[in-house]
């Protein structure tokens, strides 16, 4: 969305096809890199995402907060904007979906972009993609930029210069200074995980759960199983598997898949992603102790170690899904009815991942899995 104030501030802030650091402008706001890979990242993060936040007070409605940079080489790049007290998103642009200075699309790498966070009250609808437009009211907005296998690591990203810029003159200004770092109280975190606990079965099904609250990202859909296995079990999991694409520039159903273990004090102990586990087509998996791999190769399965403690929750991620039905088709679970009915499988078929926990002998004899 674009308005005719932003329109005006344009011409008067010069060529945006100049990548030019702008007045007052800095890179110092964004707070340290969340790196996936490390354990204690809430929320079950991918281990290959790396994301940046800069949370502020709301500037006025006068007021827009600039973002200018470049993009780096990576499978995905995103911004999303977020209630930052509610810790939910109202707006995000991808990196396909920027619009870049000199009006080219992005191939890969390089690009110079003008990113926009305004009060709606301040814009009006119209055909730009660079702008995070907030609601009226929120007291406190954020801004993430997340990367998925980019080519930089996290202490060379290239993160973009942030300023403030009052709408009616154009005049650049420094940016809000920047929210303390988030804190998740461990008591939420513990309630989030208390209620969120679907009950054991005899298969394993994946089931859609709500992630309101936890700064989820729009292009992200997620399907969760829990399973809690005893020693040695091995958990042999199938599905179809989407095609994927390498980048923005790529056209497939999806950006990125990935299978991640977690649990509940250290969040994500491995993700396995498109790459490693296979291209589209049917994936079976056989998730276990390091014994058990000789058996998997010999039945044509991917072995995968069982990194999680025994209590574990399984997180199967779609990034900018295309297919129909989406991920967001299946209903999300309801905790007050049970899980029979629930499944995912019943919406996606078997795009859903299944599956069913086996001891290490039967898996080993093939009578399980």
């Amino acid at each position: 969305m674009r308005s005719l104030s932003l329109l005006l501030l344009l011409a008067c802030t010069g060529d945006p096809a100049v990548p030019e650091v702008p007045e007052n402008a800095t890179d110092a706001v964004w707070g340290e890199p969340f790196v996936g890979s490390e354990a204690g990242v809430p929320f079950w993060p991918d281990t290959n995402a790396v994301y940046w936040r800069y949370a502020f007070d709301a500037p006025s409605r006068n007021q827009a907060i600039r973002l200018t940079g470049v993009l780096d080489d990576a499978r995905y790049i995103g911004f999303d904007c977020y209630d930052d007290e509610a810790r939910t998103p109202v707006d995000n642009v991808r990196d396909s979906a920027l619009v870049f200075d000199d009006g080219a699309p992005w191939d890969g790498g390089g690009g110079h972009f003008t990113l926009w966070l305004v009060d709606e009250a301040a814009t009006a609808p119209g055909e730009h993609d660079n702008v995070c437009v907030m609601p009226a009211g929120i007291p406190r907005w954020s801004v993430f930029m997340r990367q998925y296998l980019s080519e930089a690591a996290p202490e060379r990203a290239s993160l973009p210069y942030i300023d403030q810029l009052d709408l009616p003159d154009g005049a650049s200004e420094a940016p809000p200074e920047a929210s303390a770092p988030v804190s998740v109280p461990q008591g939420l975190l513990e309630a989030f995980v208390a209620d969120a606990v679907v009950p054991e079965r005899d298969e394993v099904y994946f089931y859609r759960l709500v992630s309101d609250g936890t700064y989820p990202t729009r292009d992200n859909q997620y399907l969760i199983a829990q399973v809690e296995r005893g020693a040695g079990d091995v958990l042999v999991l199938s599905w179809t598997a989407p095609a994927h694409a390498e980048g923005p520039a790529g056209s497939a159903p999806v950006r990125y898949w990935s299978l991640s273990q977690g649990d509940w004090s250290t969040y994500t102990y491995r993700t396995d992603h498109d790459a490693s586990l296979g291209d589209e087509g049917v994936v079976t998996v056989a998730i276990g102790d390091p014994e058990s791999e000789a058996a998997a190769t010999a039945r044509g399965h991917r072995f995968v170690p069982w990194s999680a403690p025994d209590r574990a929750w399984f997180l199967y991620r779609n990034m900018v899904e295309t297919l129909s039905p989406a991920f967001t088709d299946v209903p999300a679970y309801d905790f007050d009815q049970p899980p029979d009915g629930q499944e995912a499988r019943l919406v996606l078929g078997d795009r859903a991942p299944h599956g069913v926990l086996c001891t290490a002998a039967s898996y080993a004899d093939g009578s399980c899995g």
